[in-house]
């Protein structure tokens, strides 16, 4: 028999999924530029999805002590590394999009491993991790604060999504309007495409935090009434499609890429239209996302998708007949979800790259 606190929690957890789901589908599809091109539609998805991600992380913190805060940035940190060693063989044989080429000496790619930009690493997509460490040792001190001093769930919800905007803002600061990032993935160390990065992209670690802080918030605020839930989440979706095109006026629509920390040239619109639109999707799949089952399968295996999409895509892209690209799309999103449930989740090895966490209490009980 459920008890009534298990079952929100188990209802919360599908759309959650969902929504990872939902999000990495956008990746591997702003990922394949046969179907998405360079336009709009790829500005649309860029506006928003990435901070999403980060948002999705504030949905599921508490005030965990400080060893467990701890453990979850050391695991951040650990897959990154790990999958970046495991995939050394490719860095030292292919290039960005996987054609074999002439690359630079071990020191060299060891270096911008460890620099931890996406220009500097082998799989890109991997820039993430290091900077959702740092942003979640930000976050940490905020969040439980919040948790452990201020009782009322609804003023809590209203702090944090006070200091959510107010690190978003001041964050916006420390992106730029110009892409300095070479088109070539990792050729060189000696600062290659990082004239405007720090290591581990660190120069939007209060950007992203605000969104781990919005994600917080927004789990907290009660649900409003379904016609006020309706109504609010229409106005969201008219601010976010409103400050995008603002954003873009009069040129092809600027993107906002984190792993490059670019913004465009009109920060303050970018920003609004990255907020209302993380916003607008994460409350809209919070009143149906427990339906979308087969999204939150597909989230539930998000990381093994971000890992693996670029090859697989990329392979099957190259099949003609016109029917690469949506192989290339459909292939890089639902492989690695089988690989990820038949293999990484499931045995030791994978859980050890992939679920470090998983992997210390399978050996805590004892392997099986």
């Amino acid at each position: 028999m459920t008890t009534p606190s298990a079952a929100p929690l188990a209802a919360r957890e599908i759309w959650i999924d969902a929504l990872k789901g939902f999000g990495v589908a956008l990746v591997v599809f702003g990922h394949n530029p046969e179907l998405v091109g360079y336009g709009a539609l790829r500005g649309l998805i860029y506006s928003f999805h990435m901070p999403m991600f980060f948002a999705l992380s504030g949905l599921t913190l508490c005030a965990l002590r400080p060893a467990q805060w701890a453990q979850r940035t050391l695991s951040l940190l650990w897959i990154y590394a790990m999958l970046s060693l495991v995939f050394l063989p490719l860095a030292l044989m292919h290039d960005g999009n996987f054609i074999p080429t002439p690359q630079p000496v071990l020191p060299n790619i060891l270096a911008g491993i460890a620099y931890g930009v996406s220009s500097t690493i082998r799989i890109d997509t991997l820039w993430f991790l290091p900077v959702l460490a740092l942003g979640c040792l930000l976050a940490w001190p905020i969040v439980s604060a919040c948790e452990t001093r201020i009782g009322d769930e609804r003023r809590r919800g209203f702090v944090l999504f006070g200091l959510a905007l107010l690190l978003v803002t001041l964050g916006s600061a420390g992106l730029h309007d110009i892409d300095r990032s070479p088109m070539t993935k990792q050729l060189a160390w000696a600062g290659a495409g990082t004239q405007r990065l720090w290591p581990w992209t660190a120069n939007i670690v209060p950007f992203i935090t605000g969104f781990i802080l919005l994600g917080r918030a927004l789990v907290r605020l009660p649900e409003a009434r379904p016609a006020v839930a309706g109504v609010a989440i229409a106005c969201l979706g008219l601010l976010w499609i409103g400050c995008f095109l603002r954003s873009g006026a009069g040129m092809l629509p600027w993107t906002l890429d984190l792993s490059h920390a670019q913004i465009g040239p009109d920060p303050a619109w970018t920003t609004l239209a990255a907020l209302a639109g993380c916003t607008f999707w994460i409350l809209l799949l919070r009143r149906s996302g427990q339906q979308l089952r087969f999204a939150a399968w597909i989230g539930r295996s998000s990381l093994a998708v971000m890992v693996l999409h670029p090859m697989i895509q990329h392979s099957l892209s190259r099949i003609g007949g016109g029917i690469g690209p949506w192989l290339g799309f459909t292939g890089g999103l639902l492989i690695p979800v089988v690989l990820d449930r038949a293999l990484l989740n499931r045995h030791s090895l994978g859980q050890l790259f992939f679920y470090p966490r998983n992997f210390l209490r399978k050996h805590q009980h004892g392997f099986r």
